[in-house]
């Protein structure tokens, strides 16, 4: 194996819509107090576009009937957010999608990581046995040194000589651990 087996971007990153909205809010290119703002950006960016330009056409035309149809009274009273929106959506998908050379985050996946795609999870999945029976573990400890985790009112910490057990923020039993993050996590 070599670096380009699991880091196969030399390049240029392509994020998903999830991660690029999730930076934009963050960073307020798109107004984070704009209700119902990543939902309905999600469900236009999940469309596929043929040109740079139809996608700027129907990102500004679905968040603006989003608003219209589904939010009217948000629609009315926020359409100065709204314009900062589809202004700050556009340009984050500017930076991220290249419909006429069909570059995007799901035509060149990011390996690194296992929410949006398999990533580490293509090796590290208990399913690769050497001949002399040894398999590459998924134990998520081997990358993963979790000192503090949890909600405000369940927060969990240990020194950093320790580690904590993964719990994931919703209870869903031990489902996490028999698959993969990115089968629920996949954003499109």
């Amino acid at each position: 194996m070599d670096c380009m087996d699991c880091h196969n971007r030399p390049s240029h990153s392509y994020k998903s819509a999830s991660e690029y909205m999730d930076y934009a809010l963050i960073s307020e290119t798109v107004p984070d107090h704009l209700p119902f703002i990543k939902k309905a950006s999600m469900k236009v960016l999940g469309n596929q576009f043929s040109n740079a330009d139809s996608a700027m056409l129907e990102i500004r035309n679905g968040i603006t009937a989003y608003y219209q149809n589904k939010k009217p009274e948000i629609y009315k009273t926020h359409q100065d957010l709204i314009e900062k929106a589809i202004m700050g959506i556009q340009g984050e998908f500017q930076k991220n999608t290249f419909p006429r050379m069909k570059a995007s985050s799901s035509s060149y996946l990011n390996h690194i990581g296992h929410l949006e795609s398999d990533g580490c999870f293509r090796c590290h999945s208990g399913r690769h046995v050497s001949e002399t029976g040894k398999t590459i573990s998924k134990d998520c400890n081997m990358c993963h040194i979790i000192i503090a985790q949890g909600t405000t009112n369940d927060f969990a910490t240990v020194s950093y000589m320790d580690t904590l057990q993964f719990r994931h923020p919703v209870d869903i039993g031990t489902a996490w651990q028999e698959s993969n993050c990115s089968e629920c996590h996949r954003s499109m």
